[in-house]
């Protein structure tokens, strides 16, 4: 007659057994998530960094008059982020004024901003510089 420790002996081993079997034939690591896109170190006009706004996922998301690829944090500059208004402008204007909206993206004439505004866009530029990849400069 076998005993519940024969028993339990006999499950343990069955159960390390078929583990084995479906850790060898049918388990699959998972695959790795692509790498982000990555952007072309270059100078871009209005309309090209217009193009990187985080719509199309096969290219970088970028941004601002010292353009950052801002990439690596999708989830606040992609769509449906918080800080999408912000992309594929030139949001230095935005920035220094403190405005979110697109009212001022694009509006590279900072002669009426307050010596306070432009202190307010020296600190974002320290910010964005510390984080992220400069990649390039807006031009004409």
């Amino acid at each position: 007659m076998t005993s519940v420790f024969e028993y339990a002996i006999l499950g343990s081993a069955t159960a390390f057994l078929i583990y084995s079997i479906y850790q060898r034939f049918f388990h699959t690591e998972p695959l790795p998530p692509p790498p982000p896109p990555t952007a072309e170190h270059r100078d871009y006009t209005l309309f090209e960094l217009s193009q990187y706004t985080g719509a199309d996922p096969t290219k970088p998301i970028l941004m601002s008059g010292n353009i950052y690829d801002v990439t690596p944090k999708a989830s606040m500059y992609g769509p449906g982020g918080p800080y999408h208004n912000f992309t594929g402008t030139d949001a230095s204007r935005a920035l220094g004024k403190g405005v979110t909206d697109r009212s001022e993206a694009n509006n590279t004439n900072w002669t009426d901003l307050t010596s306070d505004e432009m202190q307010q866009l020296d600190e974002w530029a320290g910010f964005y510089s510390a984080r992220y990849q400069k990649i390039g400069n807006l031009i004409e």
